[in-house]
């Protein structure tokens, strides 16, 4: 987000070896490693931002069930990951992740992938033309983010737009 304030960085090991790549997650957050972090850095005013997903068609993006990391998927050439049908393998019925087969819960919505670890990395920048808008926990953080950068989209996060809690199936 250069030029839209700072950031922190937090996966310094990044096993899944794409350096320069932007992590997205698709419809909803990775629960599991966001949660990680927040409690782990807790003095950090989280952000999550929603961005168009125009990015999957016009940026150069690879497309993973489960965590990008994940051992298995190492053992692929990078173009694998770059089809649609390995897109719509992230809502398959089955998912293989690093614990096993995945399988898919009945009630879990259309737009949800199986694994809430599945990701998409870009392996392009992307502009801030890209966020549809950003989703705060915190009013005052909200407000203060906006006093600064007023072209973006804020939204406060609550019970039906919580992007930092669980991902819940049946929604």
């Amino acid at each position: 987000m250069d030029g839209y304030g700072n950031y922190q960085y937090f996966d310094k090991d990044r096993a899944d070896n794409f350096l320069n790549g932007v992590c997205l997650s698709v419809s909803f957050p990775n629960s599991k490693m966001f949660y990680t972090y927040r409690k782990k850095y807790p003095q950090i005013n989280w952000v999550v931002l929603a961005i168009s997903s125009k990015v999957l068609y016009e940026k150069n993006c690879l497309f993973f069930p489960s965590n990008a990391a994940c051992g298995f998927y190492r053992q692929y050439e990078q173009t694998v990951f770059e089809s649609h049908e390995i897109f719509a393998a992230m809502f398959a019925d089955e998912v293989y992740s690093k614990k096993g087969i995945l399988l898919r819960r009945i009630n879990l919505s259309a737009h949800h992938p199986t694994d809430v670890q599945a990701e998409v990395i870009c392996l392009e920048g992307i502009e801030p033309d890209y966020v549809k808008f950003c989703v705060f926990d915190n009013m005052d953080h909200m407000h203060r983010f906006q006093s600064n950068y007023y072209a973006l989209n804020c939204i406060l996060a609550n019970q039906d737009f919580d992007f930092f809690n669980q991902r819940i199936v049946g929604e």
